[in-house]
């Protein structure tokens, strides 16, 4: 599934991926009916594109001091590349969004002599794909240079420019199985060496080039101890160094080299040490390897990414993990020994996978592959800039925190302006709260689990009698079960409620409706003394109506309620009762009755609650069951329960969201699935129902939310 959401005006049909049925709803009401608009095109209002997360490689500096860097993963994408600006505004660059076109997860970059990033992606590139090189420039974008090719080398890692304007790289498989090195330039892709274990394996770090021409690397594994080597490479062949041993000796270096203006090597290994967390050593033509410092795990461990040398002479680098809270340290080493310059916390950024980039001010710049976010160690990644004594830290992005998912139902107001909720993104990754104005979108909150995470498909915004909006989120709050929340442009978001799950239910799901009386009413999915979810009105207090208990009366009511004209609540039950869920009313003289007992025959498992018609009946769908299993839509009124049809996935198939009426007297919804594959929106005309748009993956796919 896509992993972008659009909000599209589109007629008579739109087309999304991560977007709730219901914003059927608000396009109808917008436009109007679909008759009228019949001559519209497909507008996208707002592209919610996910932050690309998990920053891998060491950042490179432009000449006007710009910042460009990798991340390998993200939602919706493979990976991308991005700058930062010395203003501090942080720009993606290209989204690796086509696996076999350019490439997926980009790792390596450096800035070449002619002002072009060129990088390369561990995969994709084709059907046999395992990689590309790259170009990127501001004015042609990302080009493809090669797509790497099984049988051949693969999975390329690290990318450097030597003389001449030749670009080298290694990869982590060849045709021996152990990697290779190999020169792009005017001859296209050259193998220079094919490693077979004993001289080497895995060569992750890539190469640098000295003044001789002759290529220096490590690699992670292999040689004759199997724990790495370090070698040179000229058009004789190669050379290894260094054999990594056991014991207390460095051992399996991941990283690359950095050469000292003496022709001495520096380089760390990420175990091996007198603790076995790893080592920073130095290595030259006339005194060998020597073990410069051994980590601890209270100074650091596992320092996967390598050492710069800084411009007073001492050795930066970040590891992995260690430290004061155990998600690694930045460090420098001089003669003297091992300074600790800052152990990472989790708001930092957690576990460095990368080297350092030092810039004219002296001032470091790095990268954490995890952490970021507030307490939440699995945000995305953090970009960082430190003073060289570990002054000043300050995060310059931290990755994922734009709005992502937009999920729920949007409110309107009479100026156009949308406001909705995504499933997640924000500083803690835990949803926001936003506005679209004018196609700009605005954050107005980030939850932060205390006040509420994670909004869902069900927790459309309300905006009730007072003027504010209304909504719910599925967990957070005080005990982690969801929350009730009010929203104001005044004053923020505040939390009204947190869920007790025994006390009053867990996880809401369907949404609030906001009842004749002035009271909010919804559901939770589980909890209640049932534990099979609740009925709840919010009345400036929070009052359970009734705890489904796994029996007759239903149980897991995610869908929609809807309040008909005397002012008794109609929904469903997703299981339960007859085993396939339930459709309820529940008045306050009565209290809850059951009117129907799904049963296969007659529809099976209706997620997606209820709608009252302009002609009072309740209407609703069903996921599966009917006599083509594919779901049903269904009429209730006093008369009783009526199929009005089975859906056959020529119309589509499986309809899991809300059903919406539209000024046209017609119902319109959504369904996951269809003969294409794809879902289908649909129309019921009061006597059939036809598929009025099908969705392709263009359009989006499989609406399920």
């Amino acid at each position: 599934m896509d992993m972008k959401g659009t909000l599209t005006m589109h007629s008579p049909s739109f087309s999304s991926s991560r977007l709730t049925l219901r914003i059927l709803a608000i396009v109808l009401a917008i436009v109007g009916t679909a008759a009228s608009v019949a001559g519209q095109t497909h507008q996208v209002v707002h592209e919610f594109v996910a932050d690309i997360h998990g920053p891998r490689a060491t950042l490179v500096r432009g000449a006007d001091g710009t910042s460009y860097g990798t991340a390998t993963s993200g939602f919706g994408t493979y990976g991308g590349l991005f700058k930062i600006t010395p203003a501090g505004e942080y720009v993606v660059l290209h989204h690796f969004s086509d696996y076999a076109a350019d490439g997926s997860h980009p790792v390596g970059i450096t800035l070449g002599s002619d002002g072009a990033i060129y990088g390369v992606t561990t995969y994709g590139g084709g059907s046999n794909g395992c990689g590309t090189l790259f170009k990127w420039t501001a004015a042609s974008g990302l080009v493809t240079l090669h797509r790497f090719q099984w049988p051949g080398v693969c999975y390329p890692w690290a990318i450097s420019q030597g003389s001449g304007g030749a670009l080298y790289g290694t990869t982590e498989q060849s045709g021996n199985g152990s990697g290779a090195v190999f020169r792009w330039g005017t001859n296209g892709l050259e193998v220079l060496h094919s490693f077979s274990w004993n001289d080497g394996a895995y060569p992750y770090g890539g190469v640098i080039e000295a003044p001789d021409g002759a290529l220096y690397g490590t690699t992670w594994y292999g040689g004759p101890n199997g724990t790495g080597t370090l070698y040179k490479l000229t058009s004789t062949g190669l050379q290894t160094l260094v054999t990594f041993g056991s014991g207390t000796g460095p051992q399996y270096p991941f990283a690359g080299l950095a050469r000292d203006a003496d022709g001495s090597f520096f380089g760390t290994t990420s175990s091996g040490g007198n603790s076995n967390s790893g080592t920073i050593f130095k290595w030259s033509p006339t005194s060998g390897l020597q073990t410069l410092h051994s980590f601890s795990y209270g100074d650091g461990a596992y320092p996967y990414g390598g050492v710069i040398k800084g411009s007073d002479g001492g050795l930066y680098g970040a590891t992995h993990s260690g430290g004061t809270y155990g998600y690694g340290t930045l460090y420098k080493w001089t003669a003297s020994g091992l300074s600790t310059l800052r152990s990472f916390q989790i708001s930092d950024g957690a576990h460095a996978l990368s080297g350092l980039l030092q810039e004219p001010d002296g001032k470091l710049v790095g990268a954490t592959y995890y952490g970021g976010g507030g307490t939440n160690f699995w945000a995305n990644g953090v970009v960082f800039r430190v003073g060289p004594d570990g002054s000043g830290f300050s995060a310059l992005h931290v990755f994922g925190t734009g709005d992502r998912y937009p999920i729920g139902e949007p409110w309107v107001d009479a100026a156009g302006t949308v406001y909705g909720m995504t499933h997640q993104g924000g500083r803690y990754n835990y949803g926001t709260l936003y506005k679209l104005a004018n196609g700009a979108r605005t954050t107005l909150h980030e939850f932060n689990w205390n006040d509420g995470a994670y909004p869902v498909e069900g927790g459309r915004l309300i905006k009730a009698a007072d003027g504010a909006l209304y909504g719910t989120t599925h967990q957070g709050g005080t005990y982690g079960y969801g929350t009730l929340f009010k929203w104001t442009g005044a004053s923020g978001l505040q939390t009204l409620h947190s869920f007790e799950y025994w006390a009053d239910g867990a996880h809401p799901w369907g949404g609030l409706i906001a009842g004749a009386d002035g009271a909010l009413y919804g559901t939770t999915v589980s909890g209640g003394t049932g534990n099979g979810g609740t009925l709840f009105k919010w009345a400036g207090g929070l009052q359970t109506l009734h705890s489904f208990a796994f029996g007759a009366d239903g149980c897991h009511p995610y869908g929609r309620l809807a309040q008909s004209a005397d002012g008794a609540i109609y929904g469903t039950t997703y299981s339960c009762g007859a085993n396939y869920g339930t459709l309820f009313k529940w008045e306050t003289a009565g209290g809850l009755q059951t009117l129907h007992s799904f049963d296969y025959a007659t529809g099976a498992w209706p997620h997606s609650g209820v709608a009252i018609g302009a002609d009072g009946a309740v209407y609703g769908l069903t996921v599966a069951g009917g006599a083509a299993d594919y779901g049903t839509l269904f009429k209730w009124t006093s008369a009783g329960h009526q199929v009005l049809h089975s859906f056959t996935g020529v119309e589509g198939g499986s309809p899991y969201l809300p059903l919406v009426q539209g000024p046209d007297g017609h119902l319109y919804g959504l369904t996951q699935w269809s003969t294409n594959g794809y879902g289908t929106i649909f129309r019921w005309n009061g006597s059939s129902v036809s598929a009025i748009h099908s969705f392709t993956p263009a359009t989006g796919n499989s609406p399920s939310s």
